[in-house]
């Protein structure tokens, strides 16, 4: 059934095993059903682009179903499948939008790894939507304390990609990401340092 087939690709996904048969076989059983949940759909989307698993008919049946059931995912789900879409370059626009929609009332529970991934995906998909980033901006810098490494370098990414000129954002990430610069990863220290010069941010605890 439709939970089977969700927990076999998120089990794939997480394994990072990328079997093409396999996939599209899974795909071809997905695509007829109709009754997904909320958990199902964000965990197929999220599966698919864990391992890039780019396959429209079933990307498409995924965007149908979530518009129809949209106001039962939370703000995991809601993040996840913008995330996945975003990473696998499908730009449904009426599934982003009311994603967007739904994020927006829903901002007061996201946490840092939602909040991220919801801005990373508006800078892939080079959507300056200024409400949801506002709304995002504001969110952040109340649980800044939380935002681990990744999160912070993929927050600094999506503004920076956006060029959206935040400075409470901005401060409130060098102030929390002074404290932790030893253990940012390389790739994270690369794409922050990226993301400070091409916004021209010039806070002390960055230079």
């Amino acid at each position: 059934d439709q939970q089977e087939i969700s927990n076999v690709v998120w089990a794939f996904a997480k394994l990072a095993v990328r079997n093409p048969r396999l996939l599209a076989s899974i795909s071809t059983s997905s695509v007829p059903h109709k009754n997904f949940n909320a958990q199902g759909l964000s965990n197929l989307a999220w599966s698919c682009a864990a391992i890039l698993f780019r396959n429209e008919p079933l990307l498409q049946v995924i965007a149908e179903q979530a518009l129809l059931r949209l106001e039962t995912f939370n703000e995991q789900n809601l993040a996840n499948s913008a995330w996945a879409f975003a990473k696998l370059q499908m730009y449904d626009v009426p599934l982003i939008s009311a994603i967007s929609a739904a994020a927006l009332s829903k901002m007061s529970e996201f946490f840092p790894q939602a909040l991220a991934n919801m801005a990373w995906s508006m800078a892939n998909f080079m959507v300056k939507d200024m409400q949801m980033l506002r709304a995002i901006s504001c969110k952040s810098i109340d649980i800044m304390s939380q935002f681990n490494q990744q999160n912070m370098s993929n927050m600094l990414w999506a503004v920076a990609t956006l060029a959206y000129f935040d400075d409470p954002l901005l401060d409130a990430i060098a102030a929390t990401a002074v404290d932790k610069i030893a253990q940012f990863p390389v790739q994270e220290l690369v794409n922050s340092s990226w993301a400070v010069a091409r916004l021209n941010y010039t806070h002390r605890p960055f230079q």
